[in-house]
């Protein structure tokens, strides 16, 4: 629970040492070309391709730990200053969650056309008989995405979110989800969605459907996940236009907001 315990963050600020890394990926995949394109085949590019993408996902939990995090000190009772529990700031949490939302859940992550055509792992033997030759670029993407949506939506995440505002946490989860659902939905509220961002939103409104289906979640953060699903099936409602890809992820994304809302009655 406590987002300076990390085994992927070297530095005073593990927020800021990890927001900056994901900036430095994102610059040295636009690079991924000059550096390899002299090897004798594209798996060089491929790995490194594969690697950014590990590393940026490693980044984005680092930084998804400080939402709802609480920082824990093990001194015995005499020592001066000794309290056990501190939750993270209100400032830091907001600050979490601007770098995921710019920076994990934005559009177009590592969408470099000139690189992303060369991603093509060397062939050996036989090869591609069992699975796909060309790299599944949006699975890798999603797959990083979706651990950040998990950590963030954790039943017991959520429930430490309402039990720390006793003892002085100022971001309550209501807060939080309307924040993510933000995040995820408001930049494509209005014309076309990209792939990347249709297979985003459709992996939150998912998980949102399992914990209002599911057990385990208390009754504070089932009200808030239960008001987000109604938000953004009402967004769904209103959104007009858009090409047919678009209105065909706008209908799926209505119907899985209504199924949810109808199983929880």
């Amino acid at each position: 629970i406590d987002p300076r315990v990390n085994i992927f963050d070297m530095g005073r600020d593990p927020l800021g040492y990890a927001t900056m890394r994901i900036e430095h990926l994102t610059e040295l995949h636009g690079g991924l070309l000059e550096h390899y394109q002299h090897y004798d085949s594209w798996q060089p590019l491929a790995n490194g391709h594969r690697s950014l993408v590990g590393q940026w996902w490693q980044n984005a939990r680092v930084i998804a730990g400080n939402v709802g995090g609480v920082y824990v000190q093990r001194l015995p009772p005499a020592e001066r200053d000794s309290v056990p529990f501190t939750p993270v700031s209100l400032d830091e949490q907001k600050r979490a969650m601007r770098a995921l939302r710019d920076h994990v859940f934005a559009d177009g992550v590592f969408d470099d056309a000139e690189v992303l055509r060369r991603v093509q792992p060397q062939r050996r033997g036989f090869d591609f008989l069992s699975a796909p030759e060309d790299p599944p670029l949006h699975q890798m993407v999603l797959a990083s995405q979706r651990q950040a949506l998990s950590f963030l939506l954790n039943p017991k995440a959520l429930q430490r979110m309402t039990n720390t505002r006793l003892y002085g946490n100022e971001y309550d989860a209501a807060s939080m989800l309307g924040d993510l659902s933000d995040a995820v939905f408001s930049d494509d509220l209005k014309g076309n969605v990209s792939t990347q961002r249709q297979n985003l939103q459709i992996e939150y409104v998912n998980q949102l459907a399992g914990l209002i289906a599911g057990a385990g979640l208390d009754h504070v953060a089932r009200s808030g996940v239960h008001y987000q699903l109604e938000r953004i099936r009402d967004w769904m409602r209103k959104k007009r236009g858009g090409d047919a890809e678009t209105k065909a992820h706008t209908g799926h994304v209505l119907f899985l907001t209504d199924k949810a809302l109808s199983v929880q009655g």
